[in-house]
């Protein structure tokens, strides 16, 4: 029963004044505070922040994971459903109602598509079983479902956004969009700096990208007299007589992407991606993918060493060879495919027949671990032309377990982990 004071209780009036002022102190502290955190941790002048949407679902039983992340411009991401045989990077999502889709792309499984509903708090995802190459497949389409559960794991991730636009005196124009993942978890935090941006926060990190970006050498391309792409500021003044005396010049823009993301998360464990995009002239820019483990209760990074040990170099390349090999029924528009037959008739012996550079396949030495197996990734060119795009090749664990270090890993699954 709460007590009501009367208006002859001077006690009771006084104490409500005291708590009065006390709760205005609080809020006057808390805002201040916040101003000042907000002024210290922001992306430096010139700068539109942005938040891009980090998303998580599993099913255990059947060895699904998805880490989808979402922007205004971009999509980024990872799926893997092991008792499908199915994986994949993300590149793209789109929604229409209640359903959300997935593409996935960038070598690998190109060309395979996720449906997701809504199913109140969960997901049901539904899958095409039906190969890409119509000589495979002989025209057969079998639709798998799924339930999935939200990844309570990602429950202290986010990530952070901005991007940067600016024309430089001299014309040339600078654009750059940069994305970090960062943790509520101060300790958690730290090991986020000092593992994926050089010991830097998010916000010092875009100064530097920024500083590095203005301060690069500027490339000007010769230009024919009448190309109409001249620097457009140094001609625009010049007459015409003089004009053809003088040599003009296009400055190509220099575009700038850092795009840093989860691949897989788990209570121990965090997987992440950080691609990066560079064009300054040419035909196009250049492109590549870094991997970092990171063990979420030590702040430690996992080198190669610390998972593969023995003679993995060797040992494992026909197994990706072969990995490769199903992996090409799906790839899109790949006439290729069709010499695939099945996973127990291989018709393809030289890895050339599809188009890459080799005949056979090495580990990389990127990875990253997942529930299936571990992860080797490949940069564009490694492997096959620009338009191939990256690779990613998925061994499971059963095939890894007389090369994973036994210091991490126990019966081919790593503690508390997977």
């Amino acid at each position: 029963m709460s007590k009501v004071y009367s208006k002859f209780d001077f006690v009771g009036k006084n104490k409500r004044l005291e708590s009065f002022l006390i709760f205005c102190l609080y809020a006057c502290f808390i805002f201040l505070l916040t101003t000042c955190s907000s002024d210290s941790l922001s992306f430096p002048e010139g700068f539109v922040q942005f938040y891009p949407k980090l998303e998580a679902w599993e099913n255990r039983s059947e060895g699904f994971t998805l880490v989808s992340i979402s922007s205004a411009d971009g999509a980024q991401g990872f799926f893997e459903w092991d008792a499908e045989g199915i994986y994949g990077r993300i590149v793209e999502v789109g929604a229409s109602k209640d359903v959300r889709f997935f593409s996935i792309g960038d070598g690998g499984m190109n060309g395979l598509a996720l449906e997701a509903k809504k199913k109140g708090k969960s997901l049901e995802i539904f899958y095409n079983s039906m190969l890409q190459n119509s000589y495979v497949s002989q025209g057969e389409s079998n639709q798998h479902k799924i339930s999935v559960d939200r990844l309570k794991a990602i429950e202290d991730l986010r990530l952070l956004g901005g991007m940067f636009e600016e024309t430089q005196e001299n014309g040339r124009k600078i654009s750059m969009r940069l994305q970090y993942l960062v943790s509520r978890k101060d300790f958690e935090e730290r090991a986020f700096d000092d593992f994926l941006r050089r010991g830097n926060s998010p916000y010092k990190m875009a100064e530097f990208r920024r500083a590095r970006l203005e301060a690069s050498s500027l490339v000007k391309y010769d230009l024919p007299e009448d190309s109409g792409n001249s620097d457009s500021e140094s001609t625009k003044n010049v007459s015409k007589e003089d004009r053809s005396s003088r040599v003009q010049y296009w400055l190509p823009p220099i575009e700038y992407y850092e795009i840093q993301y989860p691949i897989y998360i788990s209570e121990n464990i965090i997987c992440v991606a950080t691609q990066y995009y560079l064009f300054n002239g040419g035909a196009h820019g250049s492109a590549s993918t870094d991997l970092d483990i990171i063990d979420r209760k030590t702040g430690k990074r996992l080198e190669v060493g610390d998972v593969l040990v023995g003679d993995w170099k060797i040992a494992l390349g026909p197994k990706l060879k072969a990995e490769l090999l199903r992996q090409s029924r799906y790839w899109k528009a790949s006439g290729s495919a069709a010499k695939v037959q099945n996973d127990k008739n291989i018709s393809i012996e030289d890895l050339r027949e599809l188009g890459l550079f080799e005949s056979d396949i090495y580990p990389s030495d990127k990875i990253f671990l997942c529930k299936t197996g571990i992860g080797f990734e490949y940069d564009q060119y490694e492997l096959a032309p620009r338009y191939f795009g990256e690779f990613i090749i998925l061994l499971p664990w059963d095939e890894l377990k007389p090369f994973l270090n036994p210091a991490f890993f126990t019966d081919g699954q790593i503690l508390g982990s997977i």
